[in-house]
């Protein structure tokens, strides 16, 4: 989706994985920076959107303005290292 090279001091890069499927929605996202000889970081969101018709909703669900019942799931993790951790690997 997106990269930039941070002026040949690193690297950032964006991505972005879409699924849809009949009972709903999955986006994977994930961001990694590395800035060279300091630290590395990588931010993992996954997103979930379950859709109302077509199964049951066991918890509590939300409705849009067309009455159909929807319910998001979101979970993010962090990673971080310093360069020194990594080159001690």
């Amino acid at each position: 989706l997106w990269e930039d090279d941070l002026h040949d001091n690193g690297e950032s890069q964006l991505s972005l994985k879409v699924r849809v499927m009949p009972f709903g929605i999955f986006v994977l996202s994930r961001l990694v920076v590395r800035v060279d000889g300091v630290r590395v970081r990588v931010r993992d969101t996954r997103v979930l959107i379950l859709l109302g018709h077509g199964h049951a909703m066991r918890q509590p669900t939300t409705t849009d303005d067309d009455g159909l019942a929807y319910k998001i799931y979101r979970d993010v993790v962090w990673r971080e290292a310093s360069w020194s951790e990594l080159s001690r690997r």
